[in-house]
């Protein structure tokens, strides 16, 4: 039954036309896109948290998306009804997106952890421009990537990938490095783990 139903399937896939395939995969994948937009601008509105899985990371965050800009959105994150920093991401990134259910929203109302947020001015037009904020400003960053995890401080923003000076979990400075945009799926601000962190490792040196 097993091949039997492997071959009907198959036989029925090789019969659609492949521009026709084409078609009904941009079509779902616009759908999908339409849905995430539509709950990341609800949760703007409301000041709503959402469970937000990333397509490279098994786990799910809870984030607090604050405003989008085109494919850009930037959240604060939250961990069980406390704020611990900020995040950038893109939509294409989002595996799954969904406003969290039950009372949990209602607690972060009351415990006013959702209307005390304040809202970084971060420009979201670009890669270049988010980073270009934070060597401005000299906030350290983390950047998760589809190579790896990187925690340090931006140097250059180029057109299409950012150069940072980054240390490992001993403290030790290395790089520069250079992170490909096309590689980036989270980056993290503000938060305990990165700002601590940063206070106790090397000195950045702006090199």
């Amino acid at each position: 039954p097993t091949r039997l139903s492997h071959f009907l399937f198959t036989k029925r896939f090789l019969e659609v036309p492949i521009s026709e395939c084409s078609q009904i995969a941009k079509k779902v994948t616009d759908m999908k896109r339409e849905k995430i937009e539509k709950v990341l601008d609800k949760a703007v509105e409301k000041r709503g948290c959402v469970n937000c899985t990333m397509k490279h990371e098994d786990a799910y965050f809870n984030f607090i998306p604050l405003c989008r800009r085109d494919d850009f959105v930037l959240a604060a994150e939250d961990r069980d009804f406390m704020l611990d920093g900020y995040v950038v991401f893109t939509t294409d990134n989002i595996d799954r997106i969904d406003m969290k259910e039950g009372i949990y929203n209602y607690i972060m109302r009351r415990e006013r952890v959702s209307a005390d947020i304040k809202v970084p001015m971060i420009a979201l037009g670009s890669y270049r421009e988010v980073f270009d904020t934070f060597l401005k400003y000299g906030i350290p960053v983390s950047i998760y990537t589809k190579k790896g995890f990187f925690i340090g401080n931006v140097i250059k923003a180029g057109k299409n990938n950012v150069k940072i000076s980054y240390f490992d979990a001993g403290g030790k400075r290395f790089g520069p490095v250079k992170i490909s945009y096309n590689d980036i799926y989270l980056i993290c601000f503000g938060n305990r783990y990165t700002d601590i962190f940063s206070k106790y490792a090397e000195p950045f040196t702006g090199i």
